[in-house]
């Protein structure tokens, strides 16, 4: 099952935590991250488990699995990946984007408990998570659009089985055509999939 969404980013200044400006010899680099999920209500109680879930080390292939702030120029060559020579993500975005997602769903009370791979507790629950897209993708030299794209799969710890799996694709357009507005509508995106992504965990369970 995929689901796919069209948002609109949100304001610029506040979408985005700039993390500063690190100064190799010669060469400027401004780094982003990736801003905490909105925080969300707990659950009536009837919605509650007593159920510990364990999020796994999101996958991604080497190239996404970096620093690189990627984007691509579909009016040109939509099959040509490129990176911005002067700006970066803070960490790499699998691993920003996992600890967004394990703090809002620690933080929903859906769950008795949230824990990570390197966590000894024993867990009924494993979500697996892998990045297929995470980029800025322009239609013309003035227009883009922050691109993510991720399969989620909910692993029954009990049986070792597929309890259910789906895709998130999210397309929001960026206010201006630079790395700047590209990181901040791929913010907007990762706060509205931890979000999702929690209702779902919640129908599937």
């Amino acid at each position: 099952m995929t689901y796919t969404s069209r948002l609109i980013a949100a304001a610029l200044p506040f979408a985005l935590v700039l993390g500063g400006c690190a100064l190799n010899p010669g060469h400027p680099w401004t780094d982003y991250t990736l801003p905490a999920a909105a925080p969300t209500t707990s659950p009536p109680p009837a919605q509650r488990t007593a159920a510990v879930l364990r999020v796994d080390p999101i996958a991604a292939p080497a190239w996404l699995d970096t620093r690189n702030m990627y984007y691509r120029l579909d009016y040109h060559n939509a099959a040509e990946v490129l990176a911005y020579s002067e700006s970066r993500w803070q960490a790499p975005p699998p691993e920003m984007l996992r600890g967004i997602i394990v703090e809002h769903l620690a933080g929903s009370g859906d769950w008795k408990a949230v824990l990570g791979s390197s966590d000894s507790a024993q867990a009924n629950y494993a979500l697996h998570l892998r990045l297929l897209a995470f980029e800025q993708d322009f239609s013309s030299p003035q227009a883009s659009t922050g691109v993510l794209r991720i399969r989620a799969s909910l692993i029954d710890l009990k049986n070792d089985a597929v309890r259910a799996q789906k895709t998130f694709d999210y397309h929001v357009p960026a206010s201006a055509a630079n790395a700047r507005a590209g990181a901040a509508a791929l913010a907007h995106a990762s706060d509205v999939l931890a979000q999702q992504l929690q209702r779902w965990l919640l129908e599937v369970r």
